[in-house]
């Protein structure tokens, strides 16, 4: 038993100098929240079984960035880049959360940001209203005489769930 400042008795000593030493060193206390967090994702719902699924999105051995998960409330999607050696071919890629099965619908292209700039500095991104519409948003690369960087910010509505996307 240990006497806090002498005046109350803490049981679990050890479980409070852990406390205490995580107060005055921040490292650990990144470290402890982070094992929390991996602990909570992986806890077990009430029929004993895992409430965590992992999965694959999209093909392996291609290149992907720009991740960005957009929730309306009603509607979850995933958007991201697939980049290329030949810039051209970049392009959006997109793909619905079914909440039920808890898996991603199938992976569907964005076929008007082909040729995209991939850059973590003007990342693409997609989004979905409560109605269904979808906005995605890119830059194409467009130097010009007052900057060899410069580019363009487009933008794409889909009103049919992806199907077709404006020009």
């Amino acid at each position: 038993m240990l006497l806090v400042n002498g005046l109350f008795p803490v049981k679990n000593a050890g479980l409070f100098k852990f406390f205490i030493m995580m107060i005055h060193h921040p490292k650990p206390i990144l470290v402890f929240l982070l094992l929390l967090t991996l602990w909570s994702c992986a806890s077990e719902n009430q029929e004993g079984g895992s409430t965590g699924k992992t999965g694959i999105i999209a093909h392996k051995g291609r290149n992907y960035d720009g991740v960005y998960l957009f929730n309306n409330g009603k509607d979850i999607i995933l958007s991201w880049t697939e980049w290329h050696e030949d810039k051209a071919d970049n392009k959006m890629k997109w793909s619905r959360f079914d909440t039920e099965s808890l898996r991603f619908d199938s992976v569907r292209d964005i076929p008007v940001s082909k040729g995209l700039q991939m850059h973590a500095e003007s990342m693409a991104k997609a989004g979905i209203f409560p109605d269904g519409t979808l906005i995605a948003v890119y830059r194409k690369k467009l130097p010009s005489d007052r900057s060899r960087f410069g580019g363009v910010l487009y933008y794409s509505v889909s009103r049919d769930g992806g199907t077709t996307w404006g020009d």
